[in-house]
């Protein structure tokens, strides 16, 4: 043999780690753009549904500072209607007044407290309508974005 001839065993290592690297790359780049996406669509859906809870959390505070309001204004009522009783009772002049003005404040004390825990009622239904509503949504959409997936 010559000098200047070499004996050849193929092409090198390099070139065939670069050849079968890009052939895994070619064979490999649509399952990865498709976890790519289906990562980014997780990602969204992660977001939404920390915003629907976080609309959720809003409607419960403006709820509860509803409600806290309500109970201070009832409250206030339920203050101002009891001097008022007293001063009516210590103003009668004898026993059978005094009974009579004691049953209609008992009887109008008792109307009250219907009325007012009605009140607390609705406000209390409307408050857990306005706390679970942006959560049924989210969830009615993650359904129907998980069904169409599967």
């Amino acid at each position: 043999m010559s000098e200047t001839t070499k004996p050849t065993f193929g092409p090198s290592f390099g070139e065939a780690f670069a050849s079968s690297f890009e052939a895994m790359a070619e064979q490999w780049q649509p399952h990865m753009e498709d976890a790519f996406q289906q990562f980014a669509a997780m990602t969204l859906m992660s977001k939404e549904t920390a915003d629907a809870f976080l609309a959720s959390s809003r409607a419960a505070a403006r709820g509860f500072g509803d409600l806290s309001k309500a109970a201070a204004s009832a409250s206030e009522r339920a203050v101002t209607k009891t001097a008022e009783t007293a001063r009516r009772l210590a103003e009668a002049k004898d026993p059978q007044t005094f009974a009579i003005r004691q049953q209609a404040a008992f009887k109008e004390q008792f109307d009250t407290m219907v009325a007012e825990a009605s009140k607390a009622t609705e406000l209390g239904l409307k408050i857990a309508s306005d706390v679970s509503e942006p959560l049924a949504n989210r969830w009615s959409v993650m359904f129907q974005q998980t069904g169409r997936a599967a």
